[in-house]
């Protein structure tokens, strides 16, 4: 069915304005990105077109051919061929650069092919034509979903990978600071407003390995559509809360605001930072058992 709101996208289009808005929005978004940086539309590293091009434009090479034949097809064929057009522009920017041009080049090939045999005008030509276009809609869907996905995800993680080293940098340079100043004031290295923050410190990045670990275990189904900044800047968010729920659990339980969990007693240095470490990966790890924590009052377990 083709929804209410519809757009047009490129001169002399024709099936091409049946395309629902909202389908090609992510098009339109990576294409004002592109120009707007100057860039094109980057996928694996590598620079591409900087605007994607419909299929009734003759596609990425400009092909006057591919072209003609979306259009004598697009008479017959309408539904097939707005779906087909609507998924070479999602393999253009939803795709890394190898699956977009394979998925891209079958789409135009099936349409040459689909409209040989139209002019051809054998019989029963009309039924096997429409069967190979329902066809190439098919696996086209699949190809984009599968690799759009598989993009997504390795913006993902590498966005999640990136902040995770940049959060433990940094907190170790601020220990290291901390402690160095600490030291210049008092005079030593120790004391329990420095032991404080140590473990302040080990709670956190114990916390951004929970939410690592998090991020990696759990489905990252429904990402796809996401384009790359926007994946890199949700991992660094997701990273980020990870230290703020590790470093809460620290302040919840020797702040005494919750009873049921309890630093070990009379034991090395060395054994409460593990105690910490592994307090702060849970929190960041599970962002439920934090919200639990506050939620219930000091006298409750």
């Amino acid at each position: 069915m083709v929804r209410a709101r519809f757009c047009r996208i490129g001169a002399g289009a024709n099936v091409i304005d049946l395309l629902p808005e909202s389908r090609i929005s992510y098009c339109l978004k990576r294409t004002s990105q592109a120009h707007a940086g100057g860039k094109g539309c980057t996928m694996s590293g590598q620079s591409v077109k900087p605007r994607p091009v419909p299929v009734a434009d003759g596609g990425p090479r400009g092909d006057a051919a591919v072209a003609g034949a979306f259009e004598a097809l697009s008479v017959v064929f309408p539904e097939a061929c707005a779906k087909l057009s609507e998924l070479h522009l999602q393999a253009q920017c939803q795709l890394l650069a190898a699956a977009s041009w394979l998925c891209v080049n079958d789409i135009e090939q099936d349409l040459l092919i689909a409209q040989r045999a139209l002019a051809a005008k054998y019989h029963e030509g009309d039924k096997t034509i429409g069967k190979l276009l329902d066809e190439r809609v098919r696996s086209a869907s699949r190809w984009v979903a599968d690799h759009a996905h598989t993009r997504a995800t390795r913006h993902y993680v590498r966005g999640l990978l990136q902040a995770a080293g940049l959060s433990y940098a940094v907190l170790l340079a601020v220990g290291t600071l901390v402690t160095l100043l600490w030291s210049a004031v008092f005079g030593s290295a120790f004391g329990d407003g420095l032991t404080a923050v140590h473990h302040v410190l080990v709670a956190a990045s114990g916390g951004v390995g929970g939410a690592v670990v998090s991020i990696l275990a759990r489905s990252t189904h429904g990402i796809a559509e996401a384009d790359d900044s926007s994946l890199v800047r949700a991992a660094r968010i997701r990273v980020s809360l990870g230290w703020w729920f590790g470093a809460v659990v620290v302040f919840l339980v020797e702040g005494r605001v919750i009873h049921f969990v309890y630093p070990p007693e009379n034991v090395s240095g060395v054994t409460l930072w593990l105690f910490w470490g592994a307090v702060g990966f849970v929190a960041g790890f599970n962002e439920r058992w934090v919200r639990r924590l506050i939620s219930q009052g000091p006298d409750k377990k």
